[in-house]
C-alpha cells in the first residue's frame, strides 16, 4: 500500500510569489520529493499557484512523486529562507525609511539598504539559486506540445487577484473567444459532416437549452448558442462607453486574426479547447473571488457548468472531440486568447512579470 504523502507549506507574503509546497515521502532517509500533482503549481497549471494556508496538510496518495526530481534537505531549508528573503528586505527596509524619515534622502536609503540586504543574502544563497525549482519545472515541459504551454501560462495568472472591475472585462473578453469557438466548432462539423461525435458536441453547445434559465439572460427550456448567453450576461451590468469601445476594439481585432488561420486548423482546435484546455483555464477563472452583480453572477455559471460539460472523460465534450487530435498547428489560436485576456486586462500581465522576477 501506498504511504500517505504531505507537504509543507509557508504562508504567502503580500506581494510575494506562491508558497512553494514540498513533499515528504517516508524512506530510509526521509527525502524531500517535489509532487506533481494539483499540490504543485509547476506541475499542474494554476494547481495552487495562490496557496495561503500553512503548516502540515495531510494530501491524496503520491502516485509519482517517487519519479520526481528529488531535493536534499538542504535545498528545502534554503526555499524555506527564500520565501521570507522579500519580507526582510521589505522590512528592513521600512527600518531605514524610519531612520530616514526627517531627511530628504530617507526613500533613496531605504531603497539602496533593501536592495544590499537582497544582494548580500543572493550572493549567500547563489549556488542553489533555484536549481531544483526549475529543474522540475523544466523536466515537465519536455514532454508538452507547445499550445500546452502556454494552457499552462494561461492558467498560472493572476485569477485569484482580480477586482470586480476586471472580471467585468474578462467576461467581455471571452465573449469573443465564445464567437470565434463556435466558428472553429462550425468548420468542423462542415470538414466532417458524417461525424457523429461532433453532431452530439455541436448539439450541446449550440442551440441548446443546457445553460438556461438564467435570471435575465435565458428562460426555462430557451435555446440558444452559448455565445449568445455570453452576449446577453454582457448586457447585465452595463459599463461606460469608452471601456465598451476599448473592449470591443481589442475582441474584433481578435476574431480578425483568428479568421485568417486556415480552416483544418480552427477545426483541430476545438479538440484542444474541449479535452481539457477550456477545463483547466476555467477551473483557473474560478479562483476569483469578486464574482458580485448579475453579470458576473451569469458568468460564473457559464464557467461552472463548462468545467461540468468537459470533466467527465467518457461522457464529456473531451470524449466528443479528441479523435480531431490537435497539434501545435494550432498554437497561434491559444497564443491570442492569452493576447486577448492580457490586451484586456493589462495587470495580469505586469503581475506575472513581477512575480517571473521574483522566481529568477
Amino acid at each position: 500500500m501506498r504511504a500517505k504523502a504531505f507537504y509543507l507549506g509557508a504562508p504567502k507574503l503580500p506581494g510575494t510569489a506562491d508558497s512553494l509546497p514540498l513533499v515528504l515521502k517516508p524512506g530510509p532517509a526521509f527525502t524531500p520529493m517535489w509532487k506533481p500533482d494539483q499540490s504543485c503549481s509547476f506541475c499542474s497549471p494554476g494547481g495552487g499557484a495562490y496557496f495561503t494556508g500553512g503548516g502540515v496538510r495531510f494530501d491524496q496518495d503520491c502516485s509519482s512523486a517517487a519519479a520526481a526530481p528529488s531535493a536534499p534537505l538542504a535545498t528545502m531549508m534554503i526555499n524555506a529562507i527564500r520565501r521570507i528573503e522579500l519580507f526582510l528586505c521589505l522590512s528592513l527596509s521600512a527600518v531605514a525609511a524610519a531612520i530616514g524619515g526627517f531627511f530628504s534622502t530617507g526613500a533613496p536609503l531605504a531603497l539602496l539598504f533593501g536592495l544590499t540586504w537582497k544582494s548580500a543574502l543572493n550572493g549567500l544563497l547563489s549556488p542553489m539559486n533555484y536549481q531544483d525549482l526549475r529543474g522540475h519545472r523544466e523536466t515537465r515541459m519536455a514532454g508538452q506540445r507547445k499550445f500546452e504551454r502556454v494552457i499552462g501560462e494561461i492558467c498560472d495568472l493572476d485569477w485569484r487577484g482580480l477586482s470586480e472591475q476586471e472580471l467585468t472585462d474578462l467576461a467581455w473578453a471571452y465573449y469573443f473567444f465564445s464567437v470565434q469557438f463556435r466558428e472553429n466548432l462550425e468548420i468542423a462539423r462542415g470538414l466532417y459532416p458524417n461525424d457523429s461525435k461532433l453532431q452530439q458536441l455541436e448539439r450541446e453547445e449550440c442551440n441548446t437549452d443546457n445553460l438556461s434559465p438564467w435570471p435575465g439572460v435565458a428562460n426555462a427550456g430557451e435555446k440558444m448558442n452559448h455565445d449568445e448567453f455570453m452576449r446577453r450576461l454582457l448586457q447585465l451590468s452595463p459599463i461606460a462607453d469608452e471601456r465598451r469601445s476599448r473592449l470591443e476594439e481589442i475582441g474584433q481585432s481578435y476574431l480578425t486574426s483568428v479568421r485568417r488561420m486556415d480552416l483544418e486548423t480552427r477545426a483541430l482546435s476545438i479538440a484542444s479547447y474541449e479535452d481539457g484546455g477550456l477545463e483547466k483555464v476555467f477551473t483557473s477563472f474560478l479562483r476569483a473571488e469578486r464574482w458580485n452583480g448579475p453579470l458576473l453572477q451569469a458568468f460564473k455559471h457559464f464557467v461552472a457548468e463548462h468545467v461540468r460539460f468537459d470533466s467527465d472523460p467518457d461522457q464529456g465534450h473531451g470524449a466528443l472531440s479528441r479523435h480531431l487530435k490537435p497539434d501545435d498547428r494550432i498554437l497561434p489560436l491559444w497564443e491570442g486568447f492569452k493576447q486577448l485576456v492580457l490586451d484586456a486586462i493589462p495587470t495580469l500581465g505586469t503581475r506575472a512579470k513581477i512575480r517571473e522576477l521574483q522566481h529568477s
